[in-house]
């Protein structure tokens, strides 16, 4: 019927318009999380590079050229790039932080920019670092096992709670019928 064609289109049109965004928005929250994950075991290898002798864009070309593939490895891929067109280190870091949009990261940029400026180490500063972000995700899941308990307090009360009162009442309510209790309720 002419209705049913109004809402099924009125439906897909709903559909159509909300879904790209929807899927965007999931697959750039899969990106930040994948690169999250990466980052201390990034800023561990480009330190240890350091430590073996290598330069910063040589140990940033290291870890691109064999630390697996993924989004952080593309990211230090283009900051490559952008050192080799003559880009300063800084500015291309603070370049992927902005692309990246993660606030460990940007700690790192300024702490690498911080630390070029006033002659620091910065193997020092990115083990350091590498460590901060470590705790922080060890933090992160901490609060989300702390979260767990209540948010399964509602599949419990919902699934889990009416099957145990099935199972204990029945017998009840059978033994009563059979006794003839059952007429006076």
């Amino acid at each position: 019927s002419p209705g049913y064609a109004v809402l099924a289109f009125l439906a897909g049109a709903f559909l159509g318009w909300e879904y790209p965004s929807v899927a965007i928005q999931q697959a750039a929250d899969k990106r930040q999380k994948l690169i999250r994950k990466n980052l201390p075991f990034s800023i561990d290898l480009i330190t240890s590079a350091m430590q073996a002798g290598l330069d910063f864009i040589a140990a940033v070309r290291y870890y691109v050229n064999n630390g697996g593939t993924g989004p952080l490895q593309q990211e230090y891929g283009v900051v490559l790039k952008e050192i080799e067109l003559g880009k300063s280190r800084i500015d291309a870091l603070r370049g992927m932080s902005a692309r990246i949009q993660i606030e460990e990261f940007k700690g790192l940029v300024t702490a690498v920019a911080e630390g070029a400026e006033m002659g620091a180490s910065i193997v020092e500063t990115l083990r350091i670092h590498a460590e901060e972000i470590r705790r922080a995700r060890y933090a992160a899941a901490e609060r989300q096992a702390q979260r767990a308990p209540s948010l399964m307090l509602i599949p419990m009360a919902l699934f889990i709670m009416p099957a145990v009162f099935i199972i204990i009442f029945t017998p009840v309510f059978i033994r009563i019928q059979d006794s003839g209790f059952s007429q006076m309720f």
